[in-house]
């Protein structure tokens, strides 16, 4: 088996030294699909303003940089996923994925299965409006990620907890 990408082969590249797959550019209405054969591979997507990036297969990690109102579908990624400097992004895992990772982002939706959300870490950074979306029954489960963190010195160490209640 080779490793293959469909429809607007301008935006998508394989870099065989990286075991990569570099996809760039991806705009409204454009749907990629990239197919892995390898858990080598990883997936780069990059400067994506809409649109739908389909990963098909196991793969080692996928990356979304830079991008604005993309959506990335994917089956499995071995160690994560990542939303980094992005805006308005949905990632849909269909099977697994250990951790994902959401850093300097606004507006990230995770859509997991219940099989992935109960093996899943979440980790946001200077992240805003990032929420998961679970299957609940016949319907879908919407929470919020808090971002108010409180910490405190406890006399030996410094704590950090989610703050409950709003300052002043």
């Amino acid at each position: 088996f080779q490793n293959t990408a469909l429809k607007k082969m301008s935006n998508v590249e394989f870099d065989d030294g990286s075991n990569r797959w570099y996809v760039t550019g991806v705009s409204d209405g454009e749907e990629i699909e990239v197919k892995s054969n390898s858990t080598k591979d990883s997936v780069y997507i990059e400067k994506a303003t809409g649109g739908v990036v389909k990963v098909v297969g196991k793969v080692n990690a996928v990356t979304i940089n830079s991008s604005q109102g993309v959506g990335v579908v994917f089956d499995t990624a071995i160690a994560v996923a990542e939303v980094i400097n992005s805006k308005k992004v949905q990632l849909q895992v269909l099977e697994t994925v250990p951790t994902i990772q959401v850093d300097k982002s606004e507006s990230t939706t995770v859509y997991a299965s219940v099989a992935a959300f109960e093996n899943l870490r979440l980790i946001t950074c200077n992240s805003t409006s990032t929420n998961y979306v679970t299957p609940n029954g016949d319907d879908m489960k919407e929470t919020a990620i808090p971002e108010l963190i409180e910490t405190i010195w406890d006399g030996g160490n410094i704590v950090s907890r989610i703050a409950d209640d709003t300052i002043g």
